[in-house]
């Protein structure tokens, strides 16, 4: 296995990361998966997304997972909101200080707008996503009184940000969409062509989460056991 400049030896390499940028960037398209180049052509994907989060300096009793809808609209940087998904970590004494909370909002978000304006602007960039952060806040405020002076801290994360960090492809959060389709098909964790590789991620089990994740994973370890046992 090589990283960088430096090459590392190893019984077996597992690649967790993307698989579209393993498959055609690392591995410059030289050895085809039957299963994930069909998938990666055709599978439609979890749709890009947009994480506002915010550390609270209180608790508001907030239930682990609400959808409030806003018939007036949001106005925010790439569209209208109408909807929201707030997702509270009261439940976990982890998540905050003592007497504090945190809550997170998901929503769909182009690809598109904000990876062009971080490359364009990042002054602007980072000024639309303050506006983003306060458009969900007023509207948050009116169902939740007192929560926008409660806000200590306050994190962004765009699809940019998932592309940045993740390197993730289309900025898909989760891979493929659990259709028929997707989970009729057993993707396979081996690379035809490639010996001691095992692929392993969002994009080798259709819905993704923890749960997959975590169970492909042990299907991994297992496969690498058999093999290291030979």
């Amino acid at each position: 296995m090589r990283a960088g400049d430096m090459r590392c030896a190893a019984d077996a390499v597992v690649a967790a990361c993307d698989a579209y940028d393993t498959l055609r960037r690392m591995l410059g398209g030289r050895y085809p998966h039957p299963q994930l180049d069909a998938l990666l052509a055709s599978s439609p994907l979890f749709p890009p997304m947009a994480l506002v989060s915010f550390g609270l300096t209180k608790r508001f009793a907030i239930p682990y997972s609400m959808d409030y809808q806003f018939s007036d609209g949001i106005a925010c940087p790439d569209t209208t909101r109408y909807s929201l998904q707030l997702r509270s970590f009261e439940f976990d004494p982890s998540s905050a200080p003592a007497g504090a909370s945190s809550v997170m909002v998901s929503l769909n978000a182009p690809l598109d707008y904000w990876q062009a304006l971080r490359q364009s602007d990042k002054a602007a960039y980072r000024a639309r996503k303050q506006q983003l952060a306060d458009a969900v806040a007023q509207a948050l405020e009116a169902r939740i009184p007192g929560f926008c002076q409660a806000v200590a801290v306050t994190d962004v994360c765009t699809p940019a940000t998932y592309r940045r960090l993740a390197n993730l492809h289309q900025a898909s959060f989760e891979g493929f969409l659990p259709t028929p389709a997707a989970l009729g098909t057993r993707i396979s964790k081996r690379l035809p062509g490639v010996s001691h590789l095992y692929l392993c991620g969002q994009w080798t089990a259709a819905g993704g989460g923890i749960c997959a994740a975590i169970n492909d994973g042990k299907t991994v370890a297992r496969l690498i056991g058999k093999e290291v046992r030979r």
